[in-house]
């Protein structure tokens, strides 16, 4: 829990020093993959051998796994997305972004080290990842 208040005093502090921080996030700095380890605020843990959602942005690439079907597109270009199309339980854990248009959401996102905080939007949680090195 402690990390997650890392990204709330960043938050913060944006808040305060607009400056610092309303630099729109851009693909740039977003390279590596990232694995979902937080959803409002809680922990999120495999189970077994279940691989986590995530992603990985390489240039504008983007490619990943949402919890049931793995994906890959442009992130400089919305609808770009095309994914496999398995059939999941309803319990799997989600990816939660916005496949439609992945960027719209991460541009906004806050970055402390390697972890990347991604704000709630109208119909998904706030989500927590951490960079694999």
């Amino acid at each position: 829990m402690s990390s997650y208040k890392g990204l709330a005093i960043l938050a913060m502090s944006c808040a305060v020093t607009a400056s610092a921080c309303s630099e729109i996030m851009k693909p740039a700095q977003l390279q590596g993959t990232w694995v979902l380890s937080e959803l409002n605020g809680v922990a999120v843990v495999s189970a077994g051998d279940t691989r986590l959602p995530g992603f990985t942005i390489s240039g504008t690439s983007i490619s990943g796994f949402d919890g049931c079907n793995d994906f890959s597109g442009k992130l400089d270009q919305p609808g770009s997305i095309v994914s496999t199309q398995l059939a999941c339980a309803s319990i799997a854990l989600a990816l939660p972004i916005d496949l439609s248009d992945p960027m719209k959401q991460l541009q906004t996102a806050t970055m402390a080290g390697d972890r990347l905080g991604v704000a709630a939007n109208d119909s998904l949680p706030s989500s927590t990842y951490v960079r694999k090195k």
